[in-house]
């Protein structure tokens, strides 16, 4: 069954609301979501690096 413009605008115009843009502490805790997960990644991949290779620290 077709769908008149009308039915049709509306179900758009309710996608986009549904999707509309966070407020602005929304976009704050987005980078700092990501610059969290950037830091734990970098972290991880130190304790993986100093554990597979020894580290000068393990000497002292």
């Amino acid at each position: 069954m077709a769908q008149s413009r009308k039915t049709a605008k509306k179900k758009v115009a309710s996608r986009r609301a549904s999707k509309a843009p966070v407020g602005v502490r929304g976009r704050r805790i987005r980078p700092l979501l990501g610059q969290y997960v950037y830091s734990a990644w970098l972290a991880e991949r130190e304790i993986i690096r100093e554990t597979a290779t020894g580290s000068p620290r393990d000497l002292t």
